[in-house]
């Protein structure tokens, strides 16, 4: 076994590797690092490199894709979520043998852990043979394991475990207590009273109590006594507990397979990600696996969200609301403007997620989506000022949207939020211009929020979108974004509204 490949459930071809981690900076501005962390919280913190990675090619996200059908299916679904159960538990056992405990438990502790691993391995095998699995990955892994079942290491393993386990089933003894004395000695026939003991103690049991959850470590702590206890029981059988010793010795570090360990890290990237976005789907919200194409200027999302910001509302019980995004033929860039507290910056954020997740593999927030896989994702939000350069923010911001520019392909997807905000509207204009003219030449794809609600107008390369108001409402925001074609007005009478300034507020005040 030393010398096959383990399969992969990321990746076609095994000895790939995730694409380096995005910045970031990145991720903070899409509120991806608040999925990320969601996602990697206490067992889960060896996820943390592979949901931070940058986008995967096509043939990986294909091969993910395929793997999530698979999951679909509740029965080849609950024969992976025993196996991460039990491999959760056999870490927490792994632990155990680095504890400072006595010198009988840590062997002890190895075979219950070895006994766990088989045991895993061997049901994952079964229900892998039984169930409807269609996915590259996981036949490659079924057919990966079912020969690592019937390795001599693995049978070797197995079969030390269940001889030692049955010698020490054997091992019987005799404790006598005498106020505060405890004898310890050989079993020979004398009288076992603990179903006697457990009867008469049952009588007190109330019977509804809730049952008692105790973390591993607290489950085999014990006390002094017992210690003593069982250094007597080992004296009392040499060759069970020697053997048990000459186990440990020989098998602390055969186990678990590092193919075995890549398989649970892999199995739950998949699940801990489809259990985040349960409660969502719960609530009525879409996501999918988008469909993938090789043409740049294609993007169709229907019915997208922030995945973040839509996990807080669901979770408070709040709404959230589903736009639309499209994008074909010359089509490159879009600018969003309107008033402000419209959902901008959020429709955005929902954009450079989705872009984000497929370069993953992973389902997308929306009821369809069409695009193709970037290269890279760039984002440029307003950063705070640092006060070691002499330029000021408006320097910083164009170097940094130089060094944007210049790594851009036509495979690219920038989110540029509110660019050049602190310089003055004409100048605003020409450098945000400037910038999406360089955009479009590079035949990347750009989202770009602006409070400039004329910019790129009349160029068959740029579409508008509007932050809609409520009619007859214009201090109420929809948080709907659509292709309209801004009317600055209109967001100045949602201005003069929001403070009381429009002409028949003014009137009735002036009336009282």
């Amino acid at each position: 076994m030393g010398d096959l490949m383990p399969p992969s459930l990321l990746f076609g071809d095994p000895t790939a590797a995730s694409a380096p981690a995005d910045p970031a900076v990145q991720r903070r501005d899409l509120n991806v690092d608040q999925i990320v962390a969601d996602l990697t919280t206490g067992d889960d913190e060896d996820l943390v490199s592979l949901y931070a990675a940058g986008p995967a090619d096509r043939a990986t996200v294909e091969h993910r894709h395929a793997v999530l059908t698979d999951l679909a299916q509740p029965a080849n679904q609950a024969v992976l979520r025993t196996f991460v159960a039990r491999m959760s538990r056999l870490r927490d056992q792994l632990r155990l043998l680095h504890s400072p405990y006595t010198r009988h438990q840590t062997p002890a502790w190895c075979l219950e852990a070895a006994e766990t691993y088989c045991g895993s391995v061997l049901e994952l095998v079964a229900g892998l043979r039984a169930a409807p699995v269609g996915s590259a990955g996981l036949i490659g892994y079924r057919d990966y394991l079912v020969d690592y079942t019937e390795s001599a290491e693995f049978g070797r393993l197995s079969a030390a475990a269940a001889e030692l386990r049955q010698l020490l089933s054997g091992v019987e003894y005799c404790v006598q207590l005498d106020g505060n004395r405890v004898t310890v000695s050989g079993y020979d026939g004398q009288p076992d009273y603990t179903a006697e003991l457990a009867a008469t103690f049952a009588r007190f049991d109330p019977g509804d109590r809730p049952p008692l959850v105790t973390t591993e470590t607290a489950r085999v702590a014990i006390n002094g006594v017992e210690t003593e206890i069982l250094d007597r029981v080992a004296d009392l059988h040499p060759a069970a507990f020697g053997q048990l010793e000459q186990f440990y010795a020989g098998q602390s570090e055969q186990f678990p397979a590092a193919a075995v360990v890549e398989l649970d890290r892999q199995v739950r990237f998949f699940l801990r990600y489809l259990d985040y976005l349960a409660p969502m789907r719960d609530a009525g919200l879409p996501f999918c696996l988008p469909a993938l194409v090789d043409s740049a200027a294609t993007l169709a999302v229907t019915s997208s969200f922030d995945l973040a910001l839509a996990r807080r509302q669901v979770l408070a019980g709040n709404t959230v609301v589903c736009n639309d995004v499209q994008l074909a033929g010359a089509e490159r860039v879009i600018v969003v403007t309107g008033p402000n507290q419209g959902g901008k910056t959020t429709f955005a954020r929902a954009v450079g997620q989705v872009f984000l997740l497929a370069g993953l593999g992973l389902p997308v927030p929306g009821r369809s989506a069409t695009l193709r896989l970037p290269d890279r994702i760039f984002t440029h939000f307003e950063q705070a000022e640092d006060l070691r350069r002499a330029g000021g923010r408006l320097e910083d911001e164009l170097v940094r949207l130089a060094d944007t520019l210049r790594d851009a392909t036509s495979d690219s997807v920038l989110v540029l939020n509110e660019p050049f905000s602190s310089t003055t509207t004409e100048d605003a204009a020409l450098l945000a211009q400037r910038v999406l003219d360089r955009v479009v030449g590079s035949g990347a794809l750009c989202i770009c929020v602006s409070f400039i609600p004329d910019l790129g107008a009349g160029s068959p390369t740029t579409v508008t979108m509007v932050s809609e108001l409520v009619p007859d409402r214009p201090a109420d925001r929809t948080y709907r974004i659509v292709r309209a074609t801004p009317d600055p007005r209109a967001y100045a009478t949602a201005l003069a509204a929001r403070h009381g300034l429009t002409y028949s507020q003014l009137t009735e005040r002036l009336a009282r």
